[in-house]
């Protein structure tokens, strides 16, 4: 019984480890590459002397990253459910 307990906990523990490894890791890449997608559109605006709404850019890193972080939160789920019976 106890063994069970245990068991139970350590699979959750992993689980959250690699659920909260793969929405960092997502958070990262998506804000950094949000940030430099945001900064090619801030250049070619200014190359091109568009009249563009600069306030609607600002957010766009936020949304990347939070995309990515998505993303990262299924990748760990499943990879979790994957890896349950490896202890």
């Amino acid at each position: 019984m106890i063994e069970n307990i245990i068991y139970l906990l350590k699979i959750i523990f992993y689980g959250a480890l690699i659920v909260m490894y793969h929405i960092f890791l997502g958070l990262m890449i998506g804000y950094f590459l949000g940030l430099f997608i945001n900064g090619g559109i801030y250049i070619i605006v200014n190359l091109l002397k568009l009249e563009f709404d600069l306030k609607l850019i600002e957010f766009f890193p936020s949304i990347v990253g939070i995309i990515f972080a998505l993303i990262g939160l299924i990748l760990g789920i499943t990879e979790t459910i994957k890896n349950r019976f490896y202890f």
